[in-house]
């Protein structure tokens, strides 16, 4: 083994030479699969982790994604395990950790398209054709408000990174910018929700 290997792996070369009946969990390198392994040979272009209680996470974190631990106390909820807070995975019980459930692509309520029509996401939709998160174009009709019952339909000019009042509107309307906007089919929705 050579002084390369060693750094890279250390660790798991440390706990497997203290449990070397446990095995420990190895990624190829050239199919990105993980297996266990019973002699590791500890290959550099390859990433090896401990076969112990908390292997599951360690191989989620090696595949890119997020640990959170639960905060019961004080909090109640989920934080993320970063290298800007130096927690390890061991600083906590196994019941506490979680991998971070995956984003999904659409939030109920955010408005999509399918560059034909515009609609807004509802839970549990399986589209059969390509959708993506509506965005709207410059000199679109839009609808704006600050506020529910103050509505201003008007073309969209720009957005502006901002806190408040991101959104402008092409004859500037609200000099300052609007907290919010729709695309014009939203119309359909205030119909619904005032009857």
């Amino acid at each position: 083994m050579t002084p390369k290997q060693v750094s890279k792996h250390k660790e798991t070369i440390k706990w497997f030479c203290d449990n070397p009946d446990k095995m420990v969990w190895k990624k190829d390198h050239k199919t990105n699969a993980w297996y266990l392994c019973e002699q590791p040979e500890f290959d550099y272009k390859d990433i090896y982790v401990q076969n112990d209680e908390y292997s599951e996470y360690r191989r989620a974190l090696v595949d890119g994604k997020t640990i959170e631990y639960y905060e019961k106390n004080s909090y109640n909820k989920w934080f993320n395990i970063t290298n800007k807070n130096r927690l390890q995975l061991t600083d906590f019980n196994i019941d506490v950790l979680r991998i971070k459930p995956e984003e999904p692509e659409f939030k109920i309520g955010d408005w999509v398209t399918d560059k034909q029509y515009i609609w807004q996401h509802y839970a549990y939709a399986d589209y059969d054709v390509e959708v993506a998160l509506w965005k709207p174009q410059i000199g679109e009709l839009c609808v704006f408000w600050y506020e529910i019952d103050s509505y201003y339909i008007g073309r969209y000019s720009s957005t502006v990174k901002c806190d408040t009042h991101p959104y402008k509107d092409a004859l500037g309307y609200s000099a300052s910018g609007w907290d919010n906007i729709a695309p014009l089919e939203f119309i359909k929705t205030l119909k619904t929700l005032k009857k």
